[in-house]
């Protein structure tokens, strides 16, 4: 005995490029083997993935599945499209059937009127011929042309109707996936019952063609950012998601994580091949050819806002390989790519606000707030819209974010806090001994705090690194010692000014080179 069920979706998982779905059905049985036939499901199954459990008294004999071959679509949606364009294209056909024969019409009435002409002119030509019968017949011919000529613009007109209507169908057929899909696949589930009575099935089976990504609103006020973390769920199964219990985790589907093996680590000394030796120019170019492609070439170098009410959010459960997410309320993702975004988490985060310019390449100071990941959330990448207290300020990358690592992120420019950066000496002298030539420069950097509030500021500023043993930079003086120095020349001071109040940075520096050497790079 052989019976068909379709079982619903009670439940999904959604990893970051699959997702494992979940059917449940309840089905009567009669003592002896049966056949259970489920379905129907999407073609973008992994076959390899599915699993029959069941509950009741009955044992499972095996599990297959089958692709059943359709003829026409099943989806009642995509048929109803698919029908409409049939529809367009019988009326598209006979449109074209219809601007043929008015054609013709056309060239039928100009042959008459071409023989019936030549007709009364020889009898006008003789006095038989009445003048007012043949205008009379030119008259009936002018009518003629002029109807057919408005039946073909009307024509024309609903075509072009006619193929833009159909073009708006076809576009919204090829935005749903199941249109390539026609056929549709069951699993079929063996059973021995041991008695008449109900059992209870869960087909599960994972699925292609689903993911999702994160996002992010930031909004900064004072010295917390509070972050909500969105997830953007989106499948094109074909398929949709009743509202049902979704989990989503950051795991790899089931079956696609293996532990690396390494192969050997081999180096070789590379060996030029040898000069080839005069031949055709043909000869040559197939020889240079064949070098390129295999490993007797060198190996190439690699390419370089107001209060909202309270969200709900998702419960996290946190293993040792993956966290998996589950909203407080099931939710519906339908199965045409349109997706449906929710809350995976809602918290605060501390973080430490200062002001930023780098005056050697521009006097714009920067709003800048570095933020310790406090919470218990590892964050994915994903596009993060920023916020300073109601208002927005960019679009931002947000990417991998552990627990305890810090972030950096930029909150634009600001005009409260001002850093002016002047050249005030600059002295060039040849020394009495030797042939070297001596060059001193004084730069004078003021910044003033306009906040209305005490603000920390890092001024980033440098000074140059000879690339020549011949380019000396001597007798560097910094007021006040900066933050921090690197070898390159950078130079990092950290200020904490009160409101209001102002301040100014000296760096001095001589730089010794040979008078007769050309100095590249110079900027003052």
């Amino acid at each position: 005995m052989s019976i068909q069920l379709e079982p619903p979706i009670v439940a999904v998982t959604v990893y970051p490029d699959a997702a494992r779905v979940t059917r449940r059905v309840a089905a009567q049985l009669t003592a002896g083997e049966e056949r259970v036939h489920l379905g129907p499901l999407p073609q973008t199954i992994n076959t390899e993935s599915v699993r029959v459990a069941g509950r009741g008294p009955a044992t499972i004999l095996g599990v297959a599945t089958t692709l059943r071959r359709q003829a026409r679509q099943t989806d009642p949606r995509v048929a109803e499209l698919e029908e409409r364009v049939r529809d367009f294209e019988v009326q598209l056909a006979a449109l074209e059937d219809e601007e043929q024969a008015l054609e013709a019409r056309l060239t039928f009435i100009d042959r008459l009127a071409q023989r019936a002409g030549t007709s009364y002119a020889r009898a006008m030509a003789t006095g038989e011929g009445d003048p007012a019968t043949a205008f009379g017949f030119a008259d009936s011919i002018t009518e003629q042309v002029v109807q057919t000529k408005a039946r073909q613009r009307a024509t024309v007109r609903l075509r072009d109707r006619l193929t833009e209507e159909m073009a708006a169908v076809q576009r919204e057929l090829h935005e749903l996936p199941q249109q390539y899909m026609p056929d549709q696949h069951f699993v079929e589930v063996r059973l021995a019952a041991d008695a008449d009575g109900e059992i209870e099935l869960d087909l599960t089976y994972e699925v292609y063609g689903v993911g999702w990504e994160s996002s992010y609103d930031l909004r900064l006020e004072g010295d917390t950012l509070a972050v909500t973390w969105y997830a953007e769920v989106s499948q094109h199964t074909g398929e949709d998601w009743p509202e049902c219990e979704l989990r989503l985790s950051t795991a790899a589907a089931s079956g696609r994580v293996g532990i690396p093996k390494l192969d050997p680590w081999f180096l070789s000394r590379w060996t030029p091949p040898p000069v080839p030796q005069p031949q055709a120019r043909a000869m040559r170019m197939t020889m240079a050819a064949s070098a390129d492609g295999f490993a007797g070439a060198p190996p190439a170098a690699a390419a370089p806002a107001p209060m909202l009410a309270k969200t709900a959010v998702m419960e996290v459960n946190e293993t040792t390989a993956a966290v998996v997410y589950r909203p407080e309320h099931p939710v519906a993702i339908p199965g045409d790519g349109s997706g449906e975004q929710v809350t995976l988490a809602v918290f605060d985060l501390p973080a430490v606000v200062d002001y930023v310019s780098a005056p050697v390449v521009s006097t714009d100071t920067y709003l800048r707030a570095t933020v310790t990941n406090t919470s218990q959330h590892a964050l994915r990448p994903g596009l993060g819209s920023l916020f300073h207290g109601g208002e927005f300020v960019s679009r931002t990358q947000v990417e991998n974010w552990a627990p305890g690592e810090e972030r950096e992120l930029a909150l634009g420019l600001t005009d409260r806090v001002r850093v002016e950066r002047e050249l005030v000496k600059r002295a060039v002298t040849k020394q009495m001994l030797g042939s070297d030539r001596r060059v001193e420069l004084e730069y004078r950097t003021k910044i003033g705090n306009h906040t209305g509030r005490e603000a920390r500021i890092t001024v980033l500023d440098q000074i140059p690194v000879g690339r020549d043993e011949t380019i000396k930079i001597a007798d560097v003086r910094l007021t006040p010692a900066p933050t921090e120095k690197t070898d390159l020349g950078e130079i990092t001071w950290t200020l904490t000014l009160p409101p209001e109040a102002k301040t100014t940075l000296t760096m001095a520096f001589r730089v010794d080179h040979p008078k007769d050497a050309t100095i590249t790079g110079w900027r003052e």
